[in-house]
This record gives structure tokens, sequence and C-alpha cells, in this order.
């Protein structure tokens, strides 16, 4: 009796220190990469620590989230047997190897504390955009990670377009499904959502505006489920507005919608500018693809068989990591043998959603959608940033699915 009633006060030490240490990381998530790193070491050794790991495999092997996540990982360990440059294999697998964290996280996180996790990240995604904004209004000197077109303080535009997409539709959930809200929670929900809207657009990161209209869309017809024409009709109407309102308003908007759209309809003169150099990638690894369709060409070896195409296609571009293309570089290493696993990672996260067995499920349906269509532009699951942000909302959002 008191050996048991001894464990359970270990464990539940053990869980008070993994809740604090999570609430930690979901503020360090859009801040800081060091940050994030200790915590995520502090969270892995009191995770080994705490033992108990027959219930901790049980909650693993029977989810099927993270069944398609350690298969999607044995694909990339296997995919090493045919790789001839096992250093850069190495390097992507130990990349992909974040994905580790969705596992044991699911078996940590509890969900009671949902508010608590969700609010730390916007608080601190809150105060990211005000030193953006003191960038932008140039009270604050730029940081590393700024370039003429994106005052972004912790992170490159390219990461930090995503988190804004995706906290600019939290706020709305909760504005729009939290019926607990109190009148000044709502001003102050409603004042960031705008003011994080217009930073979305004045910081560039054109992947993550695409999946700001994406979640924009989706939150419509989730509020309108009941009157599908009606939630059209608001597409249809609300979506060019705010296009035309930051098309107008934000330069940098402007000039990068142009520009984008010059480098699509001068390709052949523009080819090493940031769109040109997409559609070349993307040229060059399809043939790629077609010749190793089914097992691809090893998980180490995208550089190598595409510095043979390129020299062929295009010898004047440089030779990407990758192909800016998560889709691709998936297709490219490891054939469809690595595609089916990676794919059900977000089919199964939208099936879970549709069951509507959590209060969450809007919010289950709207990462991996966010992720599917701004992975068309990036291997959003390679950086640090995104992927912390993916695998700790996949957790959070797919911890109890029955």
């Amino acid at each position: 009796m008191y050996a048991t009633s001894g464990f359970q006060r270990f464990q539940e030490s053990i869980q008070k220190l993994h809740h604090y240490l999570l609430i930690a990381f979901a503020f360090a998530l859009p801040i800081s990469v060091g940050l994030t790193n200790l915590l995520i070491g502090l969270i892995v050794l009191l995770w080994l620590f705490e033992g108990n790991f027959k219930t901790k495999y049980d909650t693993i092997i029977h989810h099927p989230l993270a069944v398609w996540i350690l298969l999607f990982l044995a694909a990339h360990l296997i995919g090493l047997l045919w790789s001839e440059d096992l250093k850069w294999g190495s390097n992507i697998l130990k990349k992909e190897a974040k994905l580790l964290l969705v596992p044991i996280f699911l078996t940590i996180i509890q969900p009671k504390y949902f508010k608590n996790y969700l609010l730390a990240f916007i608080v601190a995604i809150s105060f990211s955009e005000l030193v953006s904004y003191g960038i932008w209004l140039e009270w604050i000197p730029p940081t590393s990670s700024c370039d003429p077109y994106s005052p972004t303080p912790f992170m490159s535009h390219i990461s930090y377009s995503p988190f804004l997409a995706f906290t600019i539709y939290l706020l709305l959930h909760e504005l729009l499904f939290d019926a607990k809200l109190s009148e000044r929670q709502k001003w102050i929900a409603i004042f960031f959502t705008i003011s994080m809207t217009f930073n979305l657009f004045i910081s560039g990161g054109r992947a993550g505006q695409v999946g700001f209209f994406t979640l924009i869309t989706l939150i419509i017809f989730q509020f309108f489920h009941r009157n599908l024409f009606k939630a059209a009709a608001l597409v249809t109407a609300i979506l060019p507005i705010v296009f035309i309102s930051m098309y107008s308003l934000s330069s940098s908007f402007h000039s990068r919608i142009d520009m984008a759209i010059n480098e699509i309809n001068t390709y052949d003169q523009t080819a090493k500018t940031s769109v040109g150099q997409r559609i070349t990638f993307v040229k060059n690894t399809l043939p790629i693809i077609l010749e190793h369709p089914l097992l691809g060409v090893g998980t180490g070896d995208f550089r190598l068989a595409y510095t043979t195409v390129n020299e062929q296609n295009s010898p004047l571009i440089s030779v990407p990591d990758q192909p800016h293309n998560m889709y691709l570089l998936v297709l490219s290493q490891l054939g469809i043998f690595g595609l089916i696993p990676f794919l059900m990672i977000f089919i199964t996260q939208l099936r879970i959603s549709m069951k509507k067995i959590s209060p969450y499920y809007r919010l289950q349906a709207a990462l991996p959608l966010l992720f599917i269509v701004i992975m068309l532009s990036d291997s959003y699951l390679l950086g640090h940033f995104t992927t912390m942000l993916f695998v700790f909302f996949s957790a959070l959002l797919f911890k109890e699915y029955s």
C-alpha cells in the first residue's frame, strides 16, 4: 500500500513537471530554437526517468497517428540501404527524427490543460507580433532573420507566416466556438486577429498567406456547416475583399504578388528568381521520380540525383538541398514506399477530425490542412520551427481520439 502510494506520488510529480515544461515549450515554440531544444531534452529525460514503458508502448502502438509517423521514419531508415550519400542521408534522418516527439508527447500531454498550452502559445505569438511591428516601424533594430520584405523577429518569414496563419485560425475558432469567452477576452481576440492578419501581409511568406486564405475558407464552412450556400457566398465575398485590402495597404504584399506574377510570365528570363527556381526544381525533380517511382533514390541521394539532371537541364542554377516541395522530396527519396505513410499521417488526422469525437475537432482538421497546403511550396517538416509547430499541435489535438 505504501509502495503503491509512493509510486503514485512519484508519477504525479513527473506529470506536474511535464505540464510546466510543456507550457514553457508552447511559449518558446515561436521564439527560440535553443530554448525549445533545451526543453525537449528535459522533457525526454523526464520521460525516460519516469519509466512505465508498458503503458507508454500501449498508448503509442494503439494510436494510428503515432504508428504512421513511426512507419514514415522507418521508411527513411530503410531508405539508407540504397543511398550512396550516407552522410547526407543521416542528416535528413536527423531532421525528420523530430517527428518522434509526437509519440512521446502523446503519452504525456494532459488534455485537461489544453487551454493552458493554447494560451502560452498565443501569448508568445502575440509578443512576436508586437516585436515585428516594432521592427517594421523602425522602433526596434532588425534581427538576423529579417530581410527587406520581412520584419520577422525570431524566425524567417518562410516559417513565421504559417505560424501567424494558424494562430489567426485559433483566435477565430475561440471567438466563434467558445461560448465561455468573456466580453473582454472577445475584444482582445478580435484585436489580435486583425493585427496579426495585417502583420501576416507585411512580413512576407507567401505560403503562409495562402495557408491563411485556406484556413479562413475552412472556418467559414465550419461555422456555416448547415448552410453550405451561405458559406460559399461568404468565402466568395470575404476572400477577395481581404486580398484587395492587403494588396492596397501592404507595399510588401503588393510587390511580392507583382513579382511572383512577373516571374511566372517571364520564366525563361527569370529562372534564377524565387518562383523561377521553384519551377526549375519541379521540372528537374520529376524525371528522378519517374525513373525511381517505387523506392526512390534513397534517403540521402536527392542531391546526387538532382545534380545529374541539373547539369543537363539547368547548369546555371545551383543544386538545392531539397526541391522546395515536401511531396516531391519524399517521392524522389523514397518513392511510393515513403509517400504512403507520409500521406497517411495527414489522412489519419483528417479522418479523426471527421469523427467529431474531440471538442476541438475543427482544429484537428485545420492543422493537417494548413500543412498539406504549405508543403506544396517548401519542405516544412524539415525546418525546426514549423516541424515543432506540427509536432506540438499534433500531440495536443490528437491526444484522445476515441
